[in-house]
């Protein structure tokens, strides 16, 4: 059972490659595997440790439970469809299977599976990225998939895929749990310096050939929010060096931007428009969250119902937040920012090694939500299994070594 466990969060990011379906991938069919194993091996133990759960989990249940009051009140012909998708995401993907990690997994194991899985993209990223740009091979041809990886940056760059339905959700894999892979590799790989550095480099190279402009504003602005906050909780972090690292990358990238030349600036401009949302016309996000924006206001504490921007032909949100506002009502989306705000302020009251990178990437999976309106990839919540599993059980040799 434990191979089936690690074999979800190996599989996690492959949310359309090799999928036998748009419900079945890879994770799914390993986590429907589980669930029946589980319940044997509970049944033979006897007894299960419940600490993982928290009061705050409560509220997982209050989603639910209002997602289902509204589907009530407010039916669509695909009400059923997205209530299953939901209670799958949050009440199995996150609850049951918070509890089997907890119980049947160490935390050095996730975090090793975690490690490797992150990498094994990682290392197909780069390869798809420069044979497709120097060699002209693509190398998504010869993977089988439900959605053609056409996303093409300023007409030179092919955006990286790895193994998901698109750019944007690699980069929101890279912000959760890519995050927590690179501090694996930093701080717990008994290996060489320079072969960390080497490993944390391929992964930020990586995670630029995404080219998602939430991705590349999410993450920095998260570490920084993250270590003031820190700043209040943990007396063991060496603010001046987090700080000294932080103001270099930020002067960096400045004066990249400052020297640009016209031609090169060029090829920026679509970022920061998308960041400034500057961009324009019936299918930019401003224009889509205004008229969401109007929608919510008919309906506000309710919602129009589970489905019913499919059913309706409307377009996506783009913003999960105002996606599950418009569809479930504010009954439903006050319970999940609430949880969201817990979460980070338990990761951000709990001193552990890799707490400030914890906090960062729950962070800025939590803002990345912002920018997307799939909520059936489960990355930021089986960070928060990851973070559970390690906090409530790492023993004292594993967590020896202090870090930021």
């Amino acid at each position: 059972m434990k191979a089936f466990l690690l074999a979800i969060v190996f599989f996690v990011s492959f949310t359309d490659a090799f999928s036998l379906g748009p419900w079945l991938k890879l994770w799914v069919i390993f986590t429907l595997a589980v669930i029946p194993l589980t319940l044997i091996s509970v049944f033979r133990v006897g007894r299960i440790s419940v600490s993982c759960y928290k009061g705050e989990d409560l509220l997982i249940l209050l989603l639910f439970l209002a997602l289902v009051i509204s589907s009530f009140f407010r039916p669509s012909p695909l009400s059923l469809n997205y209530l299953f998708a939901y209670f799958f995401i949050f009440i199995i993907c996150y609850l049951y299977l918070k509890g089997v990690f907890h119980n049947f997994i160490s935390p050095r194991q996730l975090l090793k599976a975690n490690f490797v899985g992150v990498y094994f993209v990682t290392f197909f990223v780069l390869l798809d990225f420069f044979c497709w740009f120097l060699l002209h091979i693509d190398l998504q041809e010869f993977i089988p998939r439900t959605r053609d990886p056409s996303a093409v940056y300023m007409r030179l760059f092919r955006r990286s895929y790895g193994f998901a339905t698109e750019p944007t959700i690699l980069a929101f894999y890279f912000n959760t749990l890519g995050v927590m892979a690179v501090w694996y590799a930093w701080y717990r790989l008994p290996i060489a310096r320079h072969l960390r550095f080497f490993l944390v480099s391929l992964a930020f190279f990586a995670w630029l050939t995404t080219f998602s402009a939430v991705a590349f504003v999410a993450l920095p602005v998260s570490f920084l929010i993250s270590v003031v906050v820190t700043k209040f909780w943990n007396p063991f972090i060496n603010y001046k060096v987090v700080m000294v690292f932080f103001c270099s990358v930020v002067i960096t990238s400045a004066f990249m931007l400052l020297t640009l030349d016209d031609d090169s600036l060029h090829y920026v401009l679509p970022l920061y428009e998308k960041v400034t949302l500057q961009q324009v016309g019936e299918g930019a996000r401003p224009e889509r969250w205004m008229n969401d924006v109007q929608i919510i206001s008919e309906r506000p504490f309710l919602g129009q119902g589970l489905g019913f921007a499919s059913s309706s032909g409307r377009g996506s949100s783009v913003n999960w937040y105002l996606f599950l506002t418009m569809e479930g009502g504010l009954i439903s989306s006050v319970p999940i920012m609430l949880f969201i705000f817990v979460s980070y302020l338990r990761i951000a009251s709990k001193k552990i090694p890799g707490q400030i990178w914890f906090m960062s990437a729950f962070l800025a999976g939590s803002i990345h939500l912002f920018a997307i309106s799939a909520f059936f990839h489960p990355f930021l919540w089986f960070l928060l299994i990851l973070y559970f599993v390690y906090s409530e059980k790492f023993d004292v040799n594993f967590s020896k070594k202090e870090s930021a």
